[in-house]
């Protein structure tokens, strides 16, 4: 997506892979719409602060909607917070693969056209 975006020469993509510890239910992926250019995609891992409930408190504030704090049974979750998109899902391999990150950059896209904010 972000070599999409850098091809207008106007915005870039970060990402930021949450590093959540053994035994989380989840995995969370941040990306971040910037204003710099940049030729090489930045993506970082990150150890966020507190717990996963108060990471996933901290994502509702950011996107002023509400996450339940029981994910059971979550299979895809996409949330839109002002130049920020958070993609929560299972811990699962199969969620994780190469097909799927397609998938979710065709599904994000599609969000914004659709015009799913918040």
């Amino acid at each position: 997506m972000d070599s999409w975006l850098s091809d207008f020469g106007e915005r870039s993509m970060k990402s930021q892979i949450y590093s959540l510890g053994v035994g989380a239910p989840v995995r969370i992926v941040r990306f971040i719409l910037t204003e710099e250019c940049g030729d090489d995609p930045d993506i970082a891992v990150v150890t966020p602060i507190g717990s996963l409930r108060e990471v996933l408190a901290r994502i509702s504030q950011k996107a002023k909607t509400r996450i339940s704090s029981a994910l059971v049974g979550l299979i895809d979750l996409r949330i839109h917070a002002e130049e920020e998109v958070y993609v929560i899902k299972c811990v699962d391999r199969r969620n994780w693969l190469r097909v799927n990150a397609i998938e979710d950059a065709d599904a994000v896209v599609q969000d914004v056209f659709d015009g799913v904010s918040g």
